[in-house]
């Protein structure tokens, strides 16, 4: 089985440079935040065009030879 990667685009610029709200907890083990795990897709704001509040559409990645999987022999 092969997994589609795909990434969040802005639908009003097309720009990957989008970035969520979601809920993120402080993590004394790593001394950083860390996500809990859920972000929410009606929070994208893109630094491209500063579209705030959207929906943003999801593009497949084309898989590179480095990143694809190994064949199976």
């Amino acid at each position: 089985m092969t997994t589609v990667r795909e990434k969040p685009v802005c639908a009003s610029c097309g720009s990957d440079d989008v970035v969520f709200d979601g809920p993120v907890a402080w993590s004394v083990e790593l001394n950083a935040w860390e996500s809990c795990g859920h972000s929410y897709d009606k929070s994208m704001r893109c630094n491209g065009c500063d579209e705030d509040g959207g929906r943003p559409n999801w593009i497949p990645v084309p898989t590179s030879p480095e990143t694809a999987s190994p064949a199976s022999s």
